[in-house]
């Protein structure tokens, strides 16, 4: 039998905190200040500060998401089901690759403090360490994240001693000119401090494995934002503060020198140590949670299925792992530590975007699934700062980084495409993502009266877009003819090229047959369909010349995909056809018991007879919708309800009404369409079908 792998859960909030930490507090803080320093000068103190403050709009982004989708994958996971394979294919490999740069990053610099101490090349003990650890999280999280615990708490005792012993010997002089160099470099100095913060959301990679996620990611996610960026900002203030910018920018371990000049070789020791035990540690959690993407990916067909496999014996994906260690390897023998910053900081930026675009997508779409148990506050503004206040500092780390993150973006749609496509779940893209931001929470049935008069008969006409039609859209027209004893022609149209005659293709073409599409369907609807194949140079004009055969009075149809092509043939069909037309925006159905019709109209006739015969043969409730004017004086709140209820009467529709006083019509709407199964809406002449999917009621 086949079952998907799965992780154990055991770890808390402490365990999220000191991981989400132990990526940040490292290789950031120990080795960023000279160089830093060295682009922005003084000014080089506010780094730290902003890149936090916008690293905690994704952090209460990130812990959003993660009590939403507590899965294993982290930003992957949330990218790819709220906008698609294709993006988080993008997210995905941005991620990887940006843990992968920040963990060479922190092992080259490793190097560098074990070489203050001991004379030893320093990309030795990096590929070393990085074998080392690999061999570590192969053993599994729970041994990784123990040494993690320890380094964590070892490493903030002593930046504070450092801070406590510094602060009384800085040179305020030291601070002077404030800005080195070109302002501007400000801004790219700003910029590849981002690098330090990539384990502030990647933590939830590990979500899978959390004890309690609601409680203990936000918990641990917002106490390291909070914790490290004090620290940083602290200590970047001290170390400026004891040197001048031409000495500071030429040390490769900053705060080492810095603790020999205020406590003297045993300080300069004990910094080295803790900058080996931050470096080292910032490695271990990035090759922690970076094998976790693989992992996750594969699972959703982006990448091969063995990646995905969980070893019997340490319960780890070890394969995973073992791919991204080598990787790290190759990049601590290729790169300096300028190049991997920028590089890892711009794709950690493009992550905490597409993280805050996704918080705003799923806020809008509201899928019943995503129920978070910790929402961001001030949302959209948080994101929207996000956004922005991280994309603008690309651009200032030079052409390379800006070229390179645009190359991810595009290998990721290539991988996407050469790989996933068709087989990468989930399935779907941004453009769906934004029409489910157009949608309500219930199917919608869209109707136009032709010719403003309602029918008196029920001949159905149902033309398809494609082979498979929705179970949802037959449904309604097998109830419908159920109901009212009539027929249902199903059409399906045979595009051919104006150069073949249609009826060369009479005996040649394969079609649906009709069987085929019953399938779903009670015994005693299917008799009342039939089927016709239609070859046409044009499919709209098939379909209405099809209507116009059978004498039909209504034409019910889905809403097509977001195509140009089918959009354009919708509304030749709306133009021209000659029946009423209801058009289905499908969601997924479980029961049909509550219908609510949007009625701009007390005595909305058609859209009360389909509703009637739905509800007569599903046993539905009936709900009208009257949303009216603050403006409105001429009648009360009473007096519409009087008239919804006293239309039912008329029609033998046992009605139920819900009056709303607001201007805004739309939302009031959506808001009332969260509790039924079906909305009802109606189409004003002239409404524009492409701009929005049902227009005004």
């Amino acid at each position: 039998m086949n079952e998907s792998p799965s992780l154990s859960r055991h770890l808390g909030a402490f365990e999220v905190f000191t991981i989400c930490s132990g990526t940040m507090v490292g290789a950031g803080i120990f080795l960023l200040p000279s160089l830093i320093a060295a682009k922005a000068g003084a000014a080089s103190i506010f780094c730290f500060l902003i890149a936090g403050l916008i690293s905690a709009c994704a952090a209460l982004s990130v812990c959003e998401l993660s009590t939403g989708m507590p899965m294993s994958g982290g930003s992957y996971y949330f990218i790819s089901r709220s906008m698609g394979a294709m993006f988080g294919s993008i997210m995905g490999w941005g991620t990887l690759l940006g843990l992968t740069l920040k963990g060479a990053f922190a092992f080259i610099g490793a190097g560098d403090y074990l070489n203050a101490l001991v004379p030893v090349k320093p990309l030795v003990t990096a590929v070393v360490l990085c074998l080392f650890f690999i061999a570590i999280n192969i053993a599994g999280t729970r041994a990784s994240g123990w040494l993690q615990n320890l380094v964590v708490l070892v490493l903030i005792t002593l930046l504070g001693l450092f801070v406590l012993r510094g602060i009384f010997s800085i040179k305020l002089g030291n601070f002077q000119p404030f800005f080195h160099g070109n302002p501007l470099s400000f801004m790219e100095a700003t910029g590849m401090v981002f690098i330090t913060y990539l384990g502030l959301i990647e933590v939830t990679a590990l979500a899978e494995e959390v004890k309690d996620p609601g409680r203990n990611l936000p918990r641990g996610i917002l106490l390291s934002i909070a914790s490290v960026t004090v620290l940083y900002s602290v200590v970047m203030f001290v170390t400026k503060g004891l040197f001048p910018v031409g000495q500071l920018a030429r040390q490769l371990t900053p705060l080492a020198d810095a603790a020999k000049t205020i406590s003297g070789t045993t300080g300069m020791v004990l910094i080295i140590l803790g900058g080996l035990m931050a470096t080292i540690s910032t490695g271990n959690g990035t090759l922690l949670l970076s094998t976790r993407y693989p992992f996750a990916m594969s699972r959703d067909n982006l990448m091969p299925q063995f990646l995905s496999k969980i070893n019997n014996l340490t319960k780890t994906p070890a394969r995973s792992i073992f791919l991204i260690g080598t990787a790290m390897v190759a990049i601590i023998l290729l790169f300096n530590l300028e190049t991997l910053a920028k590089f890892g900081s711009a794709f950690n930026i493009l992550v905490f975007a597409l993280i805050n675009v996704s918080v705003i997508i799923l806020r809008r779409a509201d899928p019943e699934w995503y129920r978070p148990e910790f929402r961001s506050p001030l949302y959209p503004w948080i994101q929207v700062v996000g956004i922005v206040g991280g994309l603008v500092f690309i651009p200032f780390m030079g052409v390379a980084a800006s070229l390179g993150a645009i190359s991810l973006v595009a290998f990721g749609v290539v991988w996407y495409y050469l790989f996933g496509r068709g087989i990468a779940q989930p399935d779907y893209g941004l453009r769906d993502a934004i029409r489910t931001l157009r949608e309500k929470s219930a199917s919608q049935l869209a109707l136009r009266t032709y010719q403003g008069s309602p029918k008196h008969s029920w001949r159905l006409l149902v033309p398809l877009w494609f082979t498979q039609a929705p179970r949802q859209l037959l449904l309604l027209s097998g109830y419908l003819a159920r109901h009212f004893e009539e027929r249902v022609h199903l059409v399906y149209c045979v595009e051919i090229p104006l150069q073949t005659p249609p009826r060369a293709l009479d005996e040649k073409t394969e079609c649906p047959e009709l069987e085929s599409y019953l399938l779903p369907l009670d015994e005693d609807m299917k008799p009342h369909f039939d089927m016709t194949i239609l070859y046409s140079h044009s499919r709209d004009t098939g379909f209405v010349e099809i209507a116009a055969e059978h004498e039909a009075d209504l034409a019910l149809m889905e809403w097509p995909p977001d195509t140009i092509h089918l959009r354009s043939e919708l509304n030749a069909i709306l133009r021209d056809m000659p029946s009423d037309i209801a058009i289905l925006l499908n969601r997924p159905m479980k029961s049909l018991d509550r219908i609510l019709i949007a009625s701009s109209h007390p005595r909305d006739e058609l859209k009360l007879h389909l509703a009637g015969a739905l509800a007569s043969e599903c046993g539905s409730t009936i709900t009208v919708l009257r949303v009216y004017s603050t403006r409105v004086r001429e009648l009360t709140k009473g007096d519409l309800e009087r008239q919804i209820i006293s239309t039912g009467n008329m029609h033998g529709i046992d009605l139920r009404a819900r009056v709303v006083q607001s201007n805004a019509v739309v939302d009031a709407i959506a808001e009332a369409s969260r509790e039924c199964d079906l909305l009802v809406l109606g189409s004003s002449p002239g409404t524009s079908w492409l701009r929005t999917p049902f227009g005004p009621v």
